[in-house]
């Protein structure tokens, strides 16, 4: 997505949400039950400028995927695909497949039982209900576990965001949607790509994405989920610009130990200068690691549970 087409594939709704989706025209047309490419389409998860997104069953691996239909054709139609098949990371939202149907571009992708970023800051924000820090350090670990993966790959994502990041069925998140992505090491034209709220200052001086610039987003991302606002807020995208260029950020006043760390590294991260951020993402996780708890083991409490009332009757 960039500064100029803001509405992206699948923004129009999504797995959970309770606004319907009307498809936009590919050129294929895809119904609940049809079968394409030896998957059942099973409903429509979204659609935007790019294309539609639909649900779908692979009867061979018996599970559930997602089928992207892209209007674009050319060269590029499937640069998402080529670039998001380098990564392999259980952090990472995987490509099964990719291919021409006609003239129209699709990718087949893993199907995220889950919800992504963007709704579970919805869910808290209408419970009036802060993620808890724990929670939200474990999924920062995951976030730079995966982007760590996406750059030893060669890929730069480009528009990190909460919408672009899903929370599994595990309490894992993944980084998902290489709808921008670029190898660093192509040429970039200086296009400011991404979603102004998270874009680093050096991609609004016109200089290239490099792996620290999806830091910068990350940790963009990661300051709005836990205060629910983003570090820099304008009434225009000039001044919105101006700020993420010249305006320093403060972390938020820290109420223990485990929050001031986590707004230490935040402020590394959100460096005018990429130099100045950590040399990488998988450093990061690490930074991050030194203060992330385990998640509950629900199921072990279970069977202790279960077995203490077994001894109760006994």
């Amino acid at each position: 997505m960039t500064v100029r087409d803001q509405a992206a594939l699948g923004e129009t709704a999504h797995a959970g949400s309770s606004a319907p989706a009307t498809a936009v025209d590919v050129g294929v047309v895809l119904e609940p039950g049809q079968l394409f490419r030896g998957v059942r389409i099973r409903a429509l998860l979204g659609a935007g400028a790019m294309g539609n997104a639909y649900l779908a069953s692979h009867a061979h691996l018996r599970m559930p995927v997602v089928i992207k239909l892209y209007r674009a054709t050319g060269a590029d139609a499937l640069a998402e695909a080529h670039l998001a098949a380098r990564v392999v990371s259980p952090a990472v939202v995987p490509v099964l497949d990719a291919g021409l149907e006609g003239d129209t571009p699709f990718v087949m992708q893993r199907y995220v039982d889950g919800v992504d970023l963007d709704e579970l800051l919805r869910i808290h924000l209408a419970a009036n209900r802060p993620i808890p820090v724990p929670v939200l350090i474990r999924l920062a670990v995951s976030i730079f576990t995966g982007l760590a993966a996406i750059h030893v790959a060669g890929v730069v994502h480009r528009d990190i965001k909460p919408a672009n990041l899903f929370l599994a069925g595990s309490g894992e998140a993944l980084v998902g949607d290489f709808g921008v992505a670029v190898d660093p090491q192509s040429i970039q034209l200086g296009e400011v790509a991404g979603t102004p709220m998270f874009i680093a200052p050096e991609i609004w001086n016109g200089q290239p994405a490099t792996a620290r610039t999806d830091l910068y987003a990350a940790a963009a991302t990661l300051h709005l989920l836990w205060q629910r606002e983003a570090p820099f807020v304008a009434s225009s995208l000039v001044e919105l610009a101006r700020m993420h260029r010249e305006d320093g950020y403060r972390p938020p006043a820290a109420a223990d130990p485990t929050s001031a760390h986590l707004g230490a590294v935040l402020a590394s991260l959100l460096a005018k200068d990429p130099t100045s951020r950590p040399e990488s993402a998988l450093a990061t996780a690490r930074l991050l690691q030194r203060i992330s708890t385990p998640a509950p083991a629900l199921r072990e409490a279970t069977r202790t549970a279960r077995r203490g009332s077994a001894t109760s009757r006994s």
